[in-house]
C-alpha cells in the first residue's frame, strides 16, 4: 500500500506499507528512470506503519507514521507511538524519534517542510488532533492539539496550516463552540497560537501549499470530492 511518491534527482522513492494478516511494516523502494527497482526494504517487523515523508537535502528521507515495536535502540513506549524516521538514500532506517503520552496510542499522518508534522492522540474517552514543530528530530519547538474526531493534517506556507474535524472549544477562538463535530482549517502562526479559521463542508484527505497559489485542500464527503484554496 504506497503512501508517499518522492523524487530524488532522476529516482524515484516510494514509502508505504506492507500488510500481512496481523503484521504491519513499513516499505522503502527506489527506481531509477530507466524503471530498474530496488529491492522491497522492511521498516519495522511486525507493528511499525509509515504515512507520509519529505525528502532530505542528502537524498535520503524523513518518514511518520506510527510504531509499538523496537526500532533500532528506541524501544515502544506505548502500544502505539508516534515516529519519525530519518532513513538514508539507500533506504537504511538511521535515527528513530518516539512521541508518545501515558496511557495513549499516538500516529503522525503527515509532515512537511521544516518537521512540521501533524497526527492523532486517542485516549480511552476522547481523542485529539495534534500538531508539532520541531526543529530536529524529538526537539519540538511547539505543539498544539485540539478535541477532534480524526487525525491531523498539516502543511507550511508562510506560516502554518493544519486541518482536522473539530469535536470542541480551539484556543483562539472563543466563539468556537460546534455542537456537531465540523471540519475546519486554521491557520497557525510562529508559536502555534491560531491567527485565522475556515471551516470546510467535509473532512480534508489531503492539504499543500506554495508561495504562489496559496493553501489547498482536498476534502471528501463521502459522495463527491472539493477544493478549497486559500490564498
Amino acid at each position: 500500500s504506497p503512501r508517499k511518491l518522492l523524487i530524488s534527482g532522476s529516482n524515484l522513492i516510494i514509502l508505504g506499507n506492507l500488510y500481512e494478516k496481523t503484521i504491519t511494516t513499513g516499505f522503502y523502494l527506489s527506481a531509477t528512470k530507466t524503471g530498474t527497482f530496488s529491492s522491497i526494504l522492511k521498516i519495522g517487523s511486525k507493528n511499525t506503519q509509515i504515512n507520509d515523508a519529505i525528502l532530505n537535502s542528502d537524498g535520503g528521507v524523513t518518514a511518520v507514521g506510527a510504531s509499538g515495536e523496537l526500532l533500532l535502540k528506541a524501544k515502544p513506549i506505548s502500544k502505539s507511538d508516534a515516529v519519525t524516521l530519518r532513513i538514508s538514500s539507500a533506504g537504511v532506517l538511521q535515527q528513530v524519534a518516539r512521541a508518545t503520552l501515558k496511557n495513549t496510542t499516538r500516529s503522525w499522518s503527515s509532515i512537511d517542510t521544516g518537521l512540521l508534522q501533524a497526527g492523532r492522540v486517542m485516549y480511552s474517552n476522547k481523542q485529539e488532533a495534534a500538531v508539532t514543530k520541531f526543529s530536529a528530530l524529538g526537539k519540538p519547538v511547539w505543539n498544539v492539539r485540539f478535541l477532534s474526531r480524526s487525525t491531523a493534517l498539516a502543511t507550511v506556507s508562510k506560516n502554518s496550516w493544519t486541518t482536522f474535524v473539530s469535536s470542541g472549544a480551539i484556543k483562539g477562538i472563543p466563539a468556537w463552540k460546534p455542537k456537531v463535530a465540523t471540519s475546519v482549517l486554521l491557520e497557525l502562526g510562529k508559536k502555534g497560537e491560531v491567527i485565522s479559521a475556515h471551516t470546510l463542508t467535509a473532512p480534508a484527505v489531503a492539504i499543500s501549499s506554495n508561495n504562489e497559489i496559496g493553501t489547498v485542500v482536498i476534502t471528501d464527503s463521502g459522495v463527491s470530492f472539493g477544493l478549497v484554496v486559500v490564498n
